[in-house]
């Protein structure tokens, strides 16, 4: 459990207590667009405050926070800041609220600020000495019904969690009319970790001093001239006499921890059992007679209210093509919305991008960078992936297709589903409990309380303590269902290629080995609702390729295809003719870095990129066929891939002749960061053509 102090700016005032606890609701949820780690946003007081503050508690996050080995020390005190811009939540461990207190009102007057303590008379007190109720503001009655409403409820807390049913706390309250009703603290575990880390310095410290004394001894023998003929039968004296030692130290701390864990776990029970007076030694709990006719019935069939199932919105149709095609891109779209750096899953998700035909190519750098790459440059390449595949995907988006993603894992029998929850409980507490898996976040704690043999109080009643794996897997099961459309029949449309169309609509002068080549289609086929699918590989399912809205949007669809293959297959076949219009050509790799050939008469004064002849034959076959807004978009998408490599733009399309020229005087770079110039100093090489001089 935790001690929680609410630090505020002294202007902040309010008239009643109750229009405090709306601020302090609506403030706590924690949706401001800042880094509640950073200061620097917080009134002044707020500021000077927090500055002296972080060196009497340390905060557990932010750029104040200690290193991991002073943490392990446990020798100083810890707090978790969150700021605002006009409060301060400080969470304390519970073992440090008597000595917080003091400190708190004391740095308050010190700084001009005013506090809220969540625990004690819950008023507000300024640095005037003003004091606000907040809790006398509401009458007795409705004050106890919102305390057994809300009591009833979980009360998330830092260490350990505390649960009644709002009919036992009823109860209670109704038997003891002349009794305080106290809450007892749950014991928190941090007082039982520091007493671990106590004992291990002390075995530390045994093992130590046991080495120096063996030391001690050898300096001795070694100056009284014995050590030549007793010391390897001393040093193996040592060694041995270190194996007990070690043995009875941990045999000492197993003991001891047995001993605490049980002193901890007998304290848990009775803050987790309501006492009353009225209940004698034959009195049983409703739960407990409940439970034990659960044990003596038959099993119960497992079943999820469809109530509630989350329903997520749809992906964009672009976005939602990707995933069908690739769908592990559920899981990276969440890795980018939580700005993860490069993991083995990301170059994983860009190889099968590019094995399911996407050649972009920031998508072909990161299948070959390294997983020690730039957090920064790594974020600036993410960026510019899904800018050139055209995918906006905003939070709600990528949290509620993650969930999708786990779901599918479970399905598919990578991982377990009571894994699975716990995968997407921790993913809620990591985005502040976002509304598209916050709902995982309360299962998850529903089956924590059966595991420990609680009753349950959220979800639909179903999850039972020997159902807990079943229950959760068919809950993925109807997530798929709820979200997901059942798939089309896929029967094969006959003829879907106009075949005559399309050749009737391009140039004359294509050569037929192109054109042939170009019109394959090899692999694909169109359902009866106009959906352009991919068989599937060695018994993968099909793809989806293209959702066309009619059958002309089809049709242009399978003419833009035709155009961008047969554009480059002519330039593969003419590709040493096109090599000789550029000032530099690569010609191998030495040392990491391309090596050039130079040209002595050049067309384009650049590198060769073998994508500008491609792409001026596929937008002259595109320009007389397609409307000129799909056109228009198709020459905005070819100018930003070739200018991709540029800091300055250096190409554009004349868009009467269909060709690009160039613009500016700009060189091309080996990244996306943009860093260094092409060719570098020492790698161009000469023509056999071009005399050295």
């Amino acid at each position: 459990m935790s001690y929680d102090i609410l630090v505020l700016d002294k202007h902040k005032r309010f008239k009643t207590g109750d229009e405090f606890l709306v601020w302090y609701d609506q403030v706590t949820k924690w949706d401001e667009d800042i880094d509640y780690n950073d200061y620097r946003h917080a009134t002044p007081s707020l500021q000077s405050w927090f500055l002296e503050m972080k060196d009497i508690a340390r905060p557990m996050n932010g750029e104040f926070a200690p290193p991991d080995e002073e943490v392990d020390s446990g020798d100083f005190m810890e707090a978790d800041y969150t700021i605002g811009k006009e409060h301060i939540y400080v969470a304390f461990a519970w073992s440090d609220a008597e000595h917080v207190y003091p400190i708190i009102e004391a740095m308050a007057k010190k700084h001009d600020v005013a506090f809220f303590e969540f625990v004690g008379s819950g008023d507000v007190i300024y640095p005037d000495g003003t004091v606000l109720k907040t809790m006398s503001s509401k009458p007795q009655d409705d004050l106890e019904t919102d305390f057994m409403k809300g009591f009833a409820q979980k009360v998330k807390k830092q260490n350990e969690e505390t649960y009644y049913s709002e009919e036992v706390v009823k109860q209670t309250l109704d038997e003891q009319p002349s009794e305080p009703f106290i809450l007892r603290p749950q014991p928190s575990m941090a007082d039982f970790k520091k007493e671990r880390k106590r004992r291990d310095r002390i075995c530390t410290g045994i093992i130590i001093l046991y080495s120096v004394l063996c030391l001690a001894l050898m300096c001795i023998l070694i100056e009284v001239g014995l050590f030549q003929s007793a010391g390897l039968i001393f040093c193996i004296a040592c060694l041995i006499g270190l194996l007990p030692l070690v043995y009875k130290l941990n045999e000492w701390e197993k003991e001891a921890d047995d001993d605490v864990r049980e002193k901890f776990e007998s304290e848990m029970d009775t803050t987790k059992t309501m006492p009353s007076k009225n209940l004698d030694d034959n009195d049983t709990y409703e739960s407990e007679s409940k439970e034990t006719d659960d044990n003596t019935s038959e099993p119960k069939e497992t079943v999820v209210d469809d109530d509630i199932v989350e329903r997520y919105p749809k992906p964009s149709a672009q976005l939602q093509a990707i995933i069908d095609r690739v769908p592990s891109t559920r899981i990276v779209l969440y890795y980018r919305a939580m700005q993860r750096g490069i993991n083995k899953e990301w170059k994983s998700w860009a190889c099968e991008m590019m094995e399911a035909g996407f050649s972009q190519p920031s998508i072909v750098q990161l299948a070959g960078e390294d997983l020690t790459m730039n957090p920064f440059e790594f974020s600036a390449l993410v960026e510019s992936i899904f800018k050139e595949l055209g995918v906006e995907c905003p939070p709600l988006i990528a949290y509620s297709q993650y969930a999708l993603g786990i779901a599918h894992k479970v399905m598919d029998g990578e991982i377990t589903a009571e894994r699975g929850f716990a995968i997407l409980s921790d993913a809620a507490i990591d985005t502040d409990y976002h509304d598209a898996l916050n709902e995982f976040y309360y299962l998850e704690e529903n089956a924590n309380l059966l595991r420990d043999h609680y009753e349950g109080c959220y979800g639909d009643g179903n999850m039972r303590e020997d159902n807990i794996e079943e229950w959760m897997a068919l809950y993925f099961k109807k997530l798929i269902e709820a979200n997901e459309k059942m798939p089309f029949i896929k029967t094969m449309t006959k003829d879907w290629i106009d075949r005559g169309w399309i050749i009737s609509h391009l140039l004359k002068n294509i050569p037929a080995e192109a054109l042939e080549d170009s019109i394959k289609f090899g692999g694909l086929y169109v359902d009866d609702n106009l959906i352009v699918w991919s068989e599937g590989e060695r018994g993968a399912p099909d793809n989806m390729i293209y959702q066309a809205t009619d059958e002309a949007d089809l049709r242009f669809w399978t003419f833009g295809e035709v155009c961008s293959s047969i554009g480059l297959n002519m330039e593969l076949h003419s590709r040493k003719q096109e090599e000789l219009k550029w000032r530099y050509v690569q010609d191998h790799v030495e040392d990491g870095h391309w090596m050039y050939r130079k040209n002595k008469d050049y067309l384009y004064n650049a590198i060769y990129d073998y994508r500008l002849a491609w792409f001026e034959m596929e937008l002259q076959l595109l320009k007389p066929i397609v409307p000129q807004k799909q056109w228009e978009k198709k020459v905005t998408e070819r100018e930003q891939l070739m200018n991709q490599w540029f800091k300055i733009a250096h190409w554009a399309l004349d868009r009467e002749k269909v060709c690009f020229v160039e613009i500016s005087d700009s060189k091309m770079f080996d990244g996306l960061d943009k860093t260094i110039e092409e060719p570098r100093p020492g790698s161009i090489i000469h023509n056999e053509t071009e005399p050295v001089v």
